[in-house]
Formats: structure tokens, C-alpha cells, sequence
């Protein structure tokens, strides 16, 4: 599995301009096909969000995957 983020650094990705949330994600499943394999949330400076999103240069996107539990 890939990791893009760990515990002493994140991942950047610069983006242009007035770029979404889903420009970013299928930016990095070019990068990453392994990512196509989930379904995602995504998460904005810890706020969920839709894939529509506009981004800011120092926002924070988090990818959450499917979890299970009882």
C-alpha cells in the first residue's frame, strides 16, 4: 500500500488555481493507481467536504478511507 503521508512530513502537491478537491484526487491516481481501489471522504482543514471543493494554497486534504466497525 502507498503512504503518502507520515508521521515527519506530508505530502505537497501544488495545484493551480481555483483547483477542486477532484482534480486533486485524480492528480494523485495518476500517480498512485493503487488509489482507484477505495472509495474516499474527503476532508479540508479537518472539515468534510464534497469532491467539488474549491482548494487554497495552504489547505490540508485528507483522503479517509472506508472504515468498519460495530
Amino acid at each position: 500500500a502507498t503512504n503518502l503521508w507520515q508521521e515527519d512530513r506530508g505530502f505537497r502537491c501544488g495545484q493551480p488555481a481555483r483547483s477542486t478537491v477532484q482534480a486533486l484526487v485524480d492528480r494523485l491516481v495518476e500517480q498512485y493507481p493503487e488509489l482507484r481501489s477505495h472509495r474516499y471522504r474527503y476532508a479540508v482543514n479537518s472539515i468534510y467536504v464534497s469532491p467539488e471543493t474549491e482548494l487554497s494554497d495552504s489547505d490540508q486534504v485528507a483522503l479517509i478511507p472506508p472504515v468498519g466497525g460495530g
